[in-house]
């Protein structure tokens, strides 16, 4: 299958950009949006695949979003996430560790939420890196999806990726997509520390070790 950008649907606006590809074999159209909705805060992104052929197309389960940052290999780096709420809350619930070369992480959340034995807790799924001193840059990354989902972190050198969407596990999936209908998925991403993030920052107290929100 070969992607070819589609530069006349395309469009660059303050507040909104799309990327359209279309594919001849089958014919797809896939749609990218990034959205803003206020000059603070996170930024949505969403995406439409469109089929106009006569047949039916599967699609392989695929995250939602793939980044790979550039940081300084030197530079020291936070992982901040909060536990679910369900069943009696653990020990720490609230999570801030240190994030070192070579780390590895994923945080995983379902319906229930159910704890199990020998089983990291489940996630709010949202996540968020940052500088611990200075002016506290970072960025952070949540699901707006009450199913199963996934978010990996790896930090390596100069780089540090991860995934956000559908958790794969167990697999394999594939999704049908009927002859001339549409898939479409969302997430939110922002490169600042907004909204309760923030909060947590001024009254930790309030979200302390054993009692996640």
């Amino acid at each position: 299958m070969v992607w070819r950008l589609d530069r006349r649907a395309s469009h660059f606006a303050a507040t909104q950009i799309q990327l359209v590809y279309i594919a001849d074999s089958p014919h797809l159209k896939l749609i990218w949006q990034w959205r803003r909705r206020a000059g603070q805060g996170p930024s949505s992104t969403l995406y439409r695949l469109k089929t106009s052929a006569a047949e039916s197309v599967w699609l392989p389960l695929l995250p939602s979003l793939r980044f790979d940052w550039q940081v300084d290999p030197k530079a020291a780096l936070e992982r901040f996430w909060v536990e679910k709420g369900a069943d009696t809350p653990s020990s720490q619930g609230t999570h801030l560790d240190a994030l070192s070369d070579g780390d590895s992480w994923q945080g995983s959340s379902s319906t229930y939420a159910r704890p199990e034995p020998n089983r990291p807790r489940e996630m709010i799924p949202y996540l968020l890196v940052d500088e611990p001193g200075g002016e506290r840059l970072g960025w952070y990354v949540g699901i707006e999806f009450s199913g199963r989902t996934r978010i990996t972190l790896e930090r390596s050198g100069a780089s540090l990726r991860g995934e956000a969407g559908l958790n794969p596990m167990p697999g394999p999936y594939r999704t049908r997509l009927p002859p001339r209908r549409h898939f479409r998925c969302a997430d939110d991403i922002h490169r600042r520390i907004r909204g309760w993030a923030g909060w947590r920052r001024q009254y930790p107290a309030a979200m302390g070790a054993g009692h996640a929100q």
